[in-house]
């Protein structure tokens, strides 16, 4: 039964010949049914199959040689199989074939990577496996430089044949190849290839026409156990296949909830996101899906086991729901992970972690005459002409050595200037502050401020000592 078709009711036993949608059945099953599979294998030039698979740990690294003389620069893995993309655009798999999810033509498993003949034609930029599923998209951006000698032997021992770049004519028209769209293979049972209710599987990948006839040009796709997403270059989120635990988000109506219409998510299906929010990356885990918002945000939906979704333990919304803990004023994630049941992200700090930067730049402008912004205080230091500029409440909250002298020019009223912020406008009232100290000077005084405002030292290595030994500052 390992190697009977998938695809309708036709399957089944040893004899069963239909085969549904998924490009025909098997014909005999049974032994004469594996023969045939192995004959046709060997037509195609694939002798490193293994019928009888065993399970054998690796416990080290080791260099895979089926790939030697080839730019890799991308690699996935599903439940049992590999695949590898190359700096061309090519496909090579490896693994289980229990499905077809090999996209070989065949359902034998290989020990050896094994180049996907049927993407010939298209320049693949990224791969992505579910557990026994497939997804790989292409562009029309293709290379146009030559490629290594050992690339090209290594290819045709594999029997891939030299990838054509179509020419700028054809390009423009549309006539050159694919400009940019989702092939899918493997198990479709649950409706992951997003083919229909109809198609349980293929053997080989097939261009996913659910998206490419909407005019949806695809940036970014993703494979959880048996589900899949993508993201469109407009934000948008695309979903389909499995749904029993909310990996489709939990916003569509009751009469077409996964749990109602069991086909409906067969197809891809637009998610229900924040108005005003758009996606430029997804990560599917075993039962759940990650979104990367263009801001840095990072909203989850799905299935809560082992807290995925990064909303505390016991946490239930099937609705994507943004992340607080990864997105704020001082941080955004540039990358997110997922794994069965995990998750990971980066982020990205500011360079400014109290985000009194832009504040800052006002003081300078102020003490260029190019406008006060919403300075409240001006400074000045002995032997200086350069007046400094701030704001009394920053200043006074993170820095006890200026705030005794804020409140001290507070009870003198010669203390208040009248300051002219442009001609057309009105003077304006600001607290005036002389610092008479041992160690006082325009470079200590421009240092003070910048770590006032943001936890950085600007001050050059010799001057270093004169900074040390002011009072206490922040």
């Amino acid at each position: 039964d390992d190697f009977e078709d998938d695809g309708g009711d036709g399957g089944g036993g040893g004899g069963g010949g239909g085969g549904g949608d998924d490009g025909g059945g098997d014909g005999g099953g049974g032994e004469g049914g594996v023969n045939d599979e192995r004959r046709a294998a060997a037509d195609e030039g694939i002798t490193s199959f293994n019928l009888d698979a065993r399970r054998r740990p690796v416990a080290e690294p080791q260099l895979c040689a089926s790939l030697f003389g080839l730019k890799i620069v991308s690699l996935s893995a599903g439940y049992g199989h590999n695949l590898a993309l190359s700096a061309d655009g090519r496909v090579f798999s490896c693994g289980y074939n229990d499905r077809g999810q090999l996209g070989l033509g065949h359902r034998i498993n290989c020990t050896e990577f094994q180049y996907v003949s049927a993407l010939e034609g298209v320049f693949v930029c990224q791969i992505a496996c579910g557990q026994a599923h497939n997804l790989a998209r292409t562009t029309d951006t293709r290379p146009s430089h030559p490629f290594d000698i050992a690339a090209k032997d290594k290819e045709k021992e594999k029997g891939a044949p030299p990838l054509t770049v179509p020419s700028a004519a054809a390009a423009a028209d549309g006539s050159g190849g694919d400009c940019g769209g989702v092939y899918v293979w493997g198990n479709g049972s649950l409706g992951q290839l997003g083919l229909g209710r109809r198609v349980t599987g293929r053997r080989v990948p097939v261009l996913l026409p659910a998206l490419s006839h909407n005019g949806v040009r695809i940036v970014d796709v993703a494979a959880g156990n048996n589900h899949s997403v993508a993201v469109s270059d407009r934000g948008e989120v695309w979903t389909w296949g499995h749904g029993e635990y909310g990996q489709h988000g939990g916003q569509a109506s009751v009469s077409t909830n996964d749990l109602v219409d069991a086909f409906h998510y067969y197809q891809p299906r637009p998610l229900l996101v924040d108005p005003g929010v758009k996606v430029v990356q997804v990560e599917c885990g075993s039962c759940f899906s990650l979104g990367r918002t263009e801001s840095g945000d990072v909203y989850s939906w799905g299935w809560n086991g082992h807290g995925v979704l990064g909303h505390g333990k016991g946490y239930f919304s099937h609705a994507p729901t943004r992340i607080a803990a990864l997105g704020s004023v001082d941080r955004r994630a540039v990358s997110i992970a997922a794994g069965a049941n995990l998750c990971a992200a980066v982020v990205e700090t500011s360079q400014c972690p109290i985000q009194y930067r832009y504040l800052l730049d006002q003081c300078h402008d102020a003490a260029a005459e190019l406008g006060l912004g919403t300075c409240d205080v001006v400074i000045r230091v002995p032997g200086s002409k350069k007046p400094f500029f701030g704001h009394r409440i920053i200043l006074e909250s993170r820095c006890r050595f200026l705030q005794g002298y804020l409140r001290a020019a507070e009870q003198d009223h010669g203390c208040v200037e009248e300051v002219f912020d442009t001609d057309d406008e009105p003077s304006r009232r600001m607290l005036s502050v002389v610092l008479e100290t041992e160690h006082a000077s325009a470079t200590t005084m421009a240092a003070l401020l910048v770590y006032i405002y943001t936890e950085k030292l600007e001050v050059p290595p010799h001057k270093l000592k004169v900074r040390v030994a002011l009072p206490p500052g922040p």
